[in-house]
């Protein structure tokens, strides 16, 4: 979404007080912010009148911008618009004219897509780039292979692309019909996608495909397609009595569906399948691998784990897991040995570093507690989750590391300057963030870590704050916690933050982990903006905090979405007795999940924390705690990790578990 300068004047004199804090309040800099910010005015203007068709106009606005670093988008947009009346040597000269933005190569894609339309197959060859391919525009290629003479090697690159688990272009029917005519699509490839559309949740694409099936494949498909809706059927063993190669892949996947709801059930289904048809080896253990890591997430109600034959020593996802496991069930011997049964590289991460000594600690044998001693003392020298709760069990101070990258004013102004990143710049004042990242990433591709951070320092300055921290990521720099963990949009997260009662260092890390403060963000579920909220939990945090809304589209305004967040933040600490822990993890993966993983008894908060069931739960509960130190450390605040009433609620969830088990209950 674009801004309009002309109209939000209040947004306008932000970005020219901008301009003034990063190029200096001199008379002769004031001047030139003035006159940037009356450019940007022109550039939309001018861009209005091309979309509107009074070029002329246009033409006699875009000669004033020649100097305007956004000059480049008007002469694209201009070719862009008239795109089937350029000839090669005009697409030629602007992509020599400018190589150091990525315009260059969009151009070529455009006017190639514009031949392609025309059926000028034989020019689209003779222009076409591999460096500018992208899956619709190598249909188009592939077409134009078949028009210009060289119809089976056409035909047997076709099936590349037919061998997907989705849905291609509309670009891609024309060869696709040729290669189907032709004989290509055999009754083994279409049901090989067809399958592959299943296991991606593809049912469109799967219900069309059965359409090119013979009648004992389309039976085979309708089964297939029963399983995908209702796993159970897989247990209805007559239904699946062949053991052809088919039958054994709707088997596999009946059994992994039923796993992810009951892997107690699947794993007998499997045991029994096993017995009656003739899976391959690899099949088997891959099989065995998916059931046992859902038996981990199901915390193995039944204790059937051990009862898989698999070599634990070759998969070393399913070891942590049964680390995990062993901590759930607080079987502290076998955590040590499943611990030493980890590949080196793996035992020495602070994770397992940190668990290893939570075990040594619990030994009567002085040795033992010597050696966990050592081990946290280690960890609590260095900035992490683990290295927080070792000093914390040490009571030690944490240990920041904290190293801001050494910038002067002529490097920072130097890298602004360069002309990519100077467009992306203005594209993000503009609104038009998607072209800005574009240019940033293209301008950055060869720079060194130190312009990198000099560059990540001018999105700081402009309040390009997820830019700024994507390059300092670039750069390796993660000591620079200025950079890395910015205090972004501070005024609308701490007037929020009171508003809702919540500490301001727990909303903020919430948002950092979340977007890392990207307003635009859109996670594949839906959630958008800055804390990454879906549409209908914003409804509902409004209408309890009596905060307007209107539509989805206001959670891309940065206050806007960190109102109704920090709102469901509160709304989530009071539901869970003001822990953030939970709090936190009811956040990401949603109150019920949490009060599913409470019904337990727990011996401690990290404990609780480590067998989270959900890997991406576990992930952000870790990175949002260890964020807040890192926030109130930016703040000057104290900095405490877990607070003493969060670690009480374990002792007390204990022990009323205790007493529930003493009372019969």
């Amino acid at each position: 979404m674009g801004i309009d300068l002309k109209q939000d004047k209040t947004l306008c004199m932000v970005f020219l007080l901008s301009s003034l804090t990063l190029f200096g309040s001199s008379p002769g800099r004031a001047e030139e912010a003035a006159s940037r910010y009356e450019q940007r005015v022109q550039y939309r203007q001018a861009m209005g009148l091309l979309q509107s068709g009074q070029r002329t106009r246009f033409l006699k606005l875009a000669a004033k911008l020649e100097d305007y670093p956004l000059s480049v988008y008007l002469t694209y947009a201009d070719l862009a618009r008239r795109i089937s009346r350029q000839s090669s040597q005009q697409i030629d000269a602007f992509r020599k004219q400018y190589p150091d933005t990525p315009l260059a190569d969009r151009l070529l894609q455009t006017w190639l897509y514009s031949l392609a339309r025309r059926g000028r197959w034989q020019k689209f060859m003779d222009h076409y780039q591999d460096e500018v391919s992208t899956t619709r525009l190598d249909c188009h290629r592939l077409l134009a292979l078949y028009k210009t003479g060289q119809e089976q090697l056409a035909l047997e690159l076709t099936s590349n692309h037919w061998l997907v688990d989705h849905s291609q272009p509309d670009a891609c029917d024309p060869i696709f019909k040729l290669w189907r005519d032709a004989g290509y699509l055999t009754q083994q490839l279409a049901w090989q996608r067809l399958s592959m559309s299943i296991q991606a949740n593809q049912t469109s694409l799967a219900s069309w495909l059965a359409n090119f099936l013979g009648r004992e494949n389309k039976n085979l498909a309708q089964l297939y397609r029963q399983v995908k809706r209702r796993p159970a059927t897989v247990q209805q063993h007559a239904r699946f009595a062949a053991d052809s190669e088919k039958v054994k892949q709707i088997v596999i996947y009946g059994v992994r569906q039923l796993a992810r709801r009951d892997a107690t059930a699947a794993l007998k289904v499997w045991q029994k399948y096993l017995e009656s048809h003739s899976f391959m080896p690899q099949q088997i253990t891959d099989t065995y691998l998916f059931l046992a890591v859902r038996l981990t997430v199901q915390r193995d109600p039944d204790d059937l784990i051990d009862s898989i034959p698999l070599d634990l020593s070759e998969h070393n996802d399913l070891l942590e897991r049964r680390i995990r496991m062993s901590l759930y069930r607080q079987d502290w011997r076998s955590v040590l040995v499943f611990i030493n049964a980890l590949p080196p590289e793996l035992q020495i991460t602070p994770r397992w570093q940190f668990w290893r000594a939570r075990m040594l600690a619990k030994s009567t044998d002085p040795e033992d507690r010597s050696s966990a001693g050592e081990i946290y003392r280690r960890l609590a020298a260095t900035r992490g989750y683990y290295g927080f709760l070792a000093a914390d069990i040490l009571e030690h101070p944490y240990a920041m590391e904290n190293t801001p990258t050494r910038l002067d004013r002529d490097e920072v102004e130097r890298m602004a300057s360069v002309p990519g990143i100077e467009r992306a710049v203005e594209l993000f004042i503009l609104g038009e963030r998607t072209r800005a990242r574009s240019e940033w990433r293209f301008a950055s591709r060869d720079f060194s870590a130190q312009q990198l951070m000099a560059t990540a320092k001018v999105a700081q300055n402009w309040g390009w704050y997820e830019q700024s921290i994507q390059t300092v990521i670039n750069a390796e720099r993660w000591d620079d916690l200025q950079v890395r963990f910015p205090l972004a949009f501070f005024d609308t997260f701490i007037a929020n933050a009171r508003n809702a009662d919540i500490p301001v260092n727990w909303s903020l890390a919430v948002a950092r982990q979340e977007s890392a403060f990207m307003p635009d963000a859109k996670s594949s579920a839906g959630a958008l903006g800055v804390m990454q909220l879906m549409p209908n939990t914003a409804k509902i945090a409004a209408a309890r905090m009596g905060i307007a809304y209107r539509s989805k589209s206001q959670l891309i305004e940065p206050d806007k979405n960190i109102s109704l967040g920090t709102a469901y933040l509160g709304q989530m600490l009071r539901r869970f007795d003001n822990n953030r822990i939970l709090a936190t993890a009811a956040y990401n993966a949603g109150p019920a999940r949490v009060d599913s993983w409470l019904k337990d008894d727990f011996p401690s908060y990290d404990v609780w924390i480590e067998t989270i069931p959900f890997s991406e739960t576990r992930r952000y509960v870790q990175n949002v705690l260890q964020f807040s130190v890192i926030f109130s450390y930016r703040l000057e605040q104290p900095q405490t990790m877990i607070l003493h009433h969060e670690k009480e609620f374990f002792d007390l969830n204990r022990d009323s578990q205790a007493m529930a088990v003493d009372s019969g209950k």
